[in-house]
């Protein structure tokens, strides 16, 4: 739990291969970004960019692939939700 109301999902299933669901609680509406990293803190993907939410429990499923669309290797991830009031990172493994 994060500032009360805020909340980031262990990522479903974990570990996980070819797809996995990340799910999040907003506290208020407000402009979220969710994004995945990889073990290096490299970017691959944005899986929202400043989408506007409602207060409320959302979900955002990964397909395991990068920002130009090809498959990512097996191994540890990150996900980050940023907002305006907080940044929040959880870890997933990807099986292949």
């Amino acid at each position: 739990m994060i500032a009360d109301e805020y909340k980031l999902g262990q990522n479903y299933p974990n570990p996980f291969n070819p797809e996995t669901v990340i799910r999040y609680h907003m506290e208020r509406k407000e402009t979220a970004t969710l994004a995945v990293y990889n073990v290096a803190g490299k970017w691959i993907r944005d899986l929202c960019i400043d989408r506007l939410h409602t207060p409320d429990y959302h979900e955002i499923s990964w397909d395991c692939r990068n920002a130009s669309g090809e498959p990512v290797s097996g191994g540890i991830y990150f996900y980050r939700l940023s907002t305006p009031s907080l940044v929040v990172t959880n870890k997933m493994l990807l099986l292949k």
